[in-house]
């Protein structure tokens, strides 16, 4: 009888690969993997089309609970996967590279993909354009969660490939899915949000869409927040006068992420004409900066997003929070840090306690006298 239990971030990250990705050939067209990759996201505000359909692409059912992964996997010598073969561990031939929503952006931001012509994704092969995966984690029961999460900091990537031994595709990993599945619930609500916002990359409403895909490679970001500026007149009265003042700020509309620049690459929309309030999700929900971030993780849970507006208290845009800023609390040195500073807290407490005890004492010994 064996008494080995695995240990707890070991079968969170068991929990958290993605065992059903999108998968293709080298030589399926591309137009085919947007279209696997745009039926994954439904809050794009344009229509949709059917999906178009080739041989070497696939995708399979996953428990609806789950978030996949928005990517497709290039494998070689695929297996045609069924219900006679179909496995917890499913291996779908060797991995050679991973097409991303980053790996469209840069494309048509230099013209290589011509959003202009119509058709123009179907006479280009999913090869030409994926990107050689460079990091993997093999699978082997001594991998943990914190491990994963180590390798998307150290190389700063999306997505990290889970294969075999023999470097067969077993499944993905994404920060979206550990965050799921990891909810230190004390640590993220001792921090604000105003401590791990960043500044994001704006543009104004009227912003055509290609000059948002040319934003996105050019600072390498996944989003663009959708601003207009608007001026408020404030008045501020003085002893013997009012001084009469301008504030201008920029006020945020909605956001456009690598996702809908996919679904715009699927739908063929003319990325010149088409404007930024077109595409634009909307309405945002707004974080605070003195919110915890434990709110930010319930929000981003509740809405199925990876990322949240900062705004003031006048509504102008401060930052923006996203799953990365919450995996980064998850950084074990950075749990073994708010960790200390609670022991701190813990002893300064039974100081105190001690010092009261002690004057209560006093007190009392000084009145039986």
């Amino acid at each position: 009888m064996s008494f080995y239990h695995p240990p707890f971030y070991s079968s969170a990250l068991e929990q958290a690969i993605d065992r059903y990705p999108l998968t293709a050939v080298p030589e399926t067209s591309l137009a085919v993997a947007i279209a696997l990759m745009s039926q994954l996201e439904n809050s794009c505000p344009l229509t949709k089309t059917p999906l178009p359909s080739e041989p070497g692409a696939m995708t399979e059912v996953s428990p609806p609970e789950q978030v996949r992964a928005c990517c497709v996997l290039v494998v070689q010598d695929q297996q045609t996967i069924t219900t006679d073969n179909l496995s917890d561990n499913p291996s779908r031939g060797l991995l050679l590279g991973i097409l991303t929503p980053a790996d469209l952006v840069r494309p048509i931001a230099s013209g290589k993909i011509d959003t202009q012509k119509k058709g123009a994704s179907q006479k280009i092969p999913i090869s030409d354009i994926m990107s050689p995966v460079s990091v993997v984690l093999t699978a082997s029961e001594d991998q943990d969660v914190f491990g994963a999460l180590s390798l998307f900091r150290q190389h700063k990537i999306r997505y990290l490939p889970i294969v075999n031994e023999f470097r067969h595709l077993v499944g993905v990993l994404t920060r979206e899915r550990i965050r799921q599945v990891l909810q230190p619930s004390n640590i993220l609500k001792l921090r604000r949000v105003a401590e791990l916002m960043t500044t994001p990359i704006t543009a104004p409403h009227t912003a055509s869409l290609l000059s948002i895909a040319e934003l996105m490679s050019e600072h390498q970001v996944s989003c663009v927040v959708i601003t207009k500026n608007k001026e408020l007149t404030m008045e501020k009265p003085k002893d013997d006068y009012t001084s009469i003042f301008h504030y201008s700020f920029q006020q945020p509309l909605g956001i456009i992420t690598e996702y809908d620049i996919v679904q715009a690459l699927f739908l063929e929309v003319n990325f010149e004409q088409t404007l930024a309030q077109e595409v634009m999700r909307t309405p945002l929900q707004f974080l605070q900066p003195s919110d915890s971030l434990w709110t930010a993780h319930k929000q981003m849970q509740q809405q199925q997003v990876q990322r949240l507006v900062v705004c003031g208290g006048r509504g102008e845009l401060l930052g923006i929070i996203t799953q990365t800023n919450l995996l980064r609390v998850l950084d074990p040195t950075e749990m073994y840090r708010v960790v200390k500073q609670l022991q701190q807290s813990v002893y300064q407490l039974q100081a105190e306690k001690l010092e009261l005890l002690q004057s209560r004492n006093a007190k009392l010994e000084q009145q039986v006298r």
